[in-house]
């Protein structure tokens, strides 16, 4: 944790601060978590609002049909899975593409890393 506002938590993940919601508990230690298909890939830079937004690098494109899924890059050996379900014609987006990643403060999710348990 880096910082605090207005009942959320600002927190640090590969050099990038991510808003979250403040967890209700006591817990000292706690595993946040996004599903893929709730990161939104964009290509060009968006105003954050009160969503976080970070730059990333496309390293894997996957098409199946149904379902385009990406593996990017956000710094280091830090990696983050997004999926689109139903894309647009030509939505697929190629390897080395820079690119941001927003993540929707209302999907992040919070487990306590001991028991796997969503707070």
């Amino acid at each position: 944790v880096v910082g605090s506002t207005d009942g959320f938590l600002r927190v640090e993940y590969g050099g990038h601060e991510i808003k979250v919601r403040k967890p209700d508990t006591e817990k000292t230690s706690i595993r946040y978590a996004v599903r893929p298909e709730d990161l939104v890939i964009h290509h060009d830079k968006v105003a954050p609002g009160a969503d976080s937004v970070i730059p990333a690098t496309v390293e894997k494109s996957i098409f199946s049909g149904s379902l385009i899924r990406y593996t990017v890059s956000v710094s280091g050996d830090l990696s983050l899975v997004i999926e689109r379900h139903k894309p647009e014609k030509d939505a697929l987006i190629a390897p080395g593409t820079e690119v941001y990643v927003r993540i929707p403060v209302a999907s992040v999710m919070v487990f306590d890393p001991e028991t796997g348990k969503r707070l």
